[in-house]
């Protein structure tokens, strides 16, 4: 009777860790994760603050990560739905090596490097991944005729430019060129900040070529003026 009670406990020891090491080597799925980050009231405390940990499932499911990867796939050292360690911060550059590389080389890149907190990272101009539209979509922060409120969300702002010893004139300037006034009507081939600054190139001597381009935007924008005052 002892005997075949031991070896049903073995047994049954057997199963359990079995059925624990499957249920730990089998990573959660997107739905797993959204049981608990699906939750608006989601957080955790950083520093005495709460923290959002909230991911809208809707918006997820409709992003360019929600709509082909598994969270898993950005989010790997999870191995389990019930995390208690902190998981690692995912880089973009783990899929976008490339652009990791041109952004590196940029005016925003040197200045985090230099100790400006202010200055932009990826998801600033693109959104939050979980979030992420294609630049096709017109919600998305990076579509044609949202660039220049996307770039204006800091550089329209004095305060946040006086932190890198800038100023927001070039994109009042901006705003008031022939460019800005037909990009603000709805002109899709009209010119936006990323056609005079994206290259790799023109990034690091970005500040010169800006200042430049807002020389020929306000010039522009006056001759326009002028051709316009003499039609009338």
């Amino acid at each position: 009777m002892k005997i075949a009670a031991i070896k049903i406990l073995a047994a049954f020891s057997v199963f359990v860790a079995f059925t624990l090491s499957a249920q730990a080597a089998q990573k959660p799925t997107n739905d797993d994760c959204l049981a608990c980050h699906g939750d608006s009231t989601f957080s955790k405390e950083v520093n005495g603050k709460p923290v959002s940990l909230y991911v809208s499932s809707e918006k997820f499911n409709s992003s360019i990560h929600g709509s082909t990867f598994a969270c898993v796939d950005c989010h790997s050292d999870i191995k389990s739905s019930m995390h208690e360690a902190t998981p690692a911060k995912v880089k973009c550059s783990q899929c976008h090596a490339d652009e990791q590389t041109v952004y590196d080389r940029s005016l925003h890149a040197k200045a985090i490097a230099a100790g400006n907190t202010s200055a932009a990272a990826c998801i600033d101009c693109h959104g939050s991944p979980h979030e992420l539209l294609p630049a096709s979509d017109p919600k998305s922060k990076v579509n044609h005729t949202n660039i220049p409120a996307t770039c204006g969300a800091c550089h329209g702002l004095k305060f946040v430019m006086q932190t890198g010893g800038l100023t927001t004139q070039p994109f009042v300037a901006y705003q008031e060129s022939v460019h800005g006034r037909a990009v603000a009507v709805g002109i899709m081939r009209s010119a936006v900040c990323p056609a005079f600054m994206v290259k790799p190139s023109l990034m690091e001597t970005g500040r010169r070529r800006c200042a430049r381009t807002v020389t020929a935007f306000m010039e522009s924008s006056r001759e326009t003026t002028r051709i316009r005052r003499c039609r009338a």
